[in-house]
């Protein structure tokens, strides 16, 4: 996993600065956009792979594109992909919660303890 990470995250950027050009001129519509979803969805399955959570490759896929995200409309983007997903991960995710695990007692006590310190804390 660090491995995997280190890579992508130390030659993602730098291949996504070299590619922009290429990027830039590609001739679809929305070009940062259909490349980002590319790069998003190849560096997702190949962490899945690797044995790595895919959500990793996806956050390593966003890492490598900020910057050639800045000064496009990339981010608005993919405002509507992200609208349109994010429903079906937070499905995924409440599926595989074990709501068992929160009627323990330790559970429990340590949540009562998080929210009391929340409410003293928030005035300050």
């Amino acid at each position: 996993m660090i491995g995997f990470t280190l890579l992508v995250a130390l030659v993602g950027a730098r291949t996504v600065r070299k590619i922009r050009p290429r990027v830039e001129s590609l001739r679809v519509g929305e070009s940062y956009l259909v490349f980002g979803l590319a790069v998003c969805l190849g560096l997702a399955p190949l962490a899945a792979y690797i044995g790595v959570a895919s959500i990793i490759g996806a956050f390593l896929a966003g890492m490598a594109l900020s910057e050639l995200a800045e000064g496009t409309d990339m981010p608005r983007q993919a405002e509507a992909v992200t609208e349109f997903l994010l429903p079906f991960f937070l499905t995924s995710i409440g599926m595989q919660l074990n709501l068992v695990a929160f009627l323990t007692k330790e559970t429990i006590t340590l949540a009562l303890l998080v929210t009391i310190v929340a409410v003293l804390t928030k005035s300050w």
